[in-house]
């Protein structure tokens, strides 16, 4: 849609503010890598488009842009910000009900210290802000006098002002929002707060955990360092510098144990976030209703967005004994997880198809999940060859996914290079389809048919790589 508007006679102009807090984690695809790909391919385009984007200059950013024809402007003029932030600590000082208390004196050195300290930064002069707040009149210059440096040292006493029985939580709000796929509600950020992650066999969730008042609870662990949206309920941090400082290194080698606590390391906040969604997918015993009222708020997000988190690194070590069960094909969580969201069919709606036609050793080697498919090959061998799903079999599920190491080990437990079935026909198809040459090469090794006419839409392997324009296999198919 957007590229249709861009190729009118009509101007088109975009705005994209703030492109440094658009989320950049390494091991998932990066948000900020998709943008900064469109913004390119849209200045290269040369059409009547102006562009506007407004950012920090990170490397990332920087990198992209000094090449294409751009017009740089700098914001960070010193004394125009200087003169901006006292404007607004004076705006507060005088429509604050709070501060609107305290004596004329008190107000202008305030105004003149925020704004002196400030060194251009708004955030840093609002987190004082909600320091002075809760001045008594006999520590308002003492506050002012001691006044923390910089934004890293205003969030090391923001944190050491959590007490103790609110440091787990306080810790796992700020992994769950670092690597979330998707902006959390309360009610889906509390559902999480109620998983046992102590239990003594896999998290699960404790329904009597359940807060009564999730949005009170969730402010007043994290103190300033969060907000909820009024209108949705989304829970994000206050700024992005938050998520920054949670993850720096400077946070991770802080001497004091009692703030270096909630360094969020990502592979663990994708642990625990994968855990929580499987504790919850656990809980549904219902697979004839989509989406069942009875179903734990968290269960929307879990059922399409768990696999993201256990695709991370080694995120999947943690989780066999979950995933097991999960993918058991006699219980009824599997079906009600596929109900829910089908990731083979993510945009499917109504008209949705019998689970049965797809065995869960299907999905697990759509996923990925080389030691799930191990285990659902040794308990369930009958399902290697087992016919559904959009890629037909688990083999050319896993071709076409690129995962060698799952395509290695169904091969050797005799699972049919050549059949036939799905959208691309063979394994050999799907992989060459979608690029993957090392998966290519390997089929080819074990009997796959190279110039066989497949029955899926892709025509031969040759004809799927050329029109996908995967030069590489289309040079090895030669």
């Amino acid at each position: 849609m957007l590229l249709c508007l861009t190729k009118g006679e009509l101007v088109t102009y975009i705005i994209i503010d703030a492109l440094d807090e658009c989320p950049n984690s390494p091991g998932i695809p990066s948000q900020r890598e998709q943008v900064l790909e469109h913004v390119a391919h849209l200045v290269g385009m040369q059409t009547n488009t102006r562009i506007c984007v407004t950012s920090r200059p990170e490397s990332d950013i920087q990198k992209i842009f000094e090449p294409l024809p751009h017009r740089h402007v700098t914001l960070h003029v010193q004394c125009g910000l200087t003169e901006d932030i006292s404007l607004y600590v004076h705006s507060i000082m005088h429509s604050d009900p709070l501060f609107k208390k305290w004596r004329e004196e008190e107000k202008s050195l305030a105004i003149e210290t925020l704004s002196r300290k400030a060194d251009g930064m708004f955030r840093w002069v609002f987190c004082q802000l909600e320091t002075l707040r809760q001045c008594l009149p006999a520590t308002i210059r003492r506050t002012l006098r001691t006044l923390p440096k910089t934004l890293d040292e205003t969030y090391q006493r923001i944190l050491e002002g959590i007490t103790e029985p609110k440091w787990e939580y306080a810790h796992r709000i700020f992994q769950c929002l670092t690597v979330s796929v998707r902006p959390l509600q309360v009610k889906e950020l509390a559902e999480i707060l109620a998983v046992d992650f102590d239990s003594e066999t896999m998290p699960c969730l404790v329904e009597e955990w359940r807060s009564l008042n999730a949005k009170e609870d969730i402010l007043s662990t994290c103190s300033t360092l969060v907000t909820v949206d009024a209108e949705t309920e989304v829970v994000r941090f206050a700024h992005f510098s938050v998520q920054e400082y949670l993850v720096s290194r400077h946070l991770a080698t802080e001497e004091k144990n009692s703030i270096r606590r909630f360094h969020v390391v990502e592979e663990h906040a994708h642990t625990v976030l994968a855990q929580a969604c499987l504790s919850v997918l656990l809980q549904l015993n219902n697979p004839r209703d989509q989406i069942c009222v009875e179903n734990p708020p968290l269960a929307p997000y879990a059922a399409e967005h768990w696999v993201q988190h256990a695709q991370f690194k080694n995120v999947t070590s943690s989780l066999q004994g979950a995933m097991e069960c999960l993918f058991h094909p006699h219980k009824p969580h599997f079906a009600a997880w596929i109900k829910i969201h089908d990731i083979d069919n993510p945009f499917l709606v109504g008209g949705w198809k019998p689970y049965k036609k797809v065995k869960p050793l299907y999905y697990a080697a759509r996923c990925g999940f080389l030691t799930l498919a191990q285990h659902l090959v040794v308990t369930h061998a009958q399902d290697v060859n087992a016919q559904g799903g959009r890629y037909g079999t688990a083999l050319k599920a896993a071709s076409g996914r690129g995962h060698l190491a799952i395509v290695r080990f169904l091969v050797q437990n005799d699972a049919d290079v050549n059949g036939q079935g799905g959208v691309y026909g063979s394994a050999l198809q799907a992989a060459s389809g979608r690029g993957h040459i090392e998966v290519v090469r390997f089929l080819i090794e074990h009997g796959a048919e190279v110039n066989a006419r497949q029955c899926g839409t892709k025509g031969t392997a040759l004809q799927a790589a050329s029109g996908s324009g995967h030069l590489e296999v289309v040079r090895f198919l030669v």
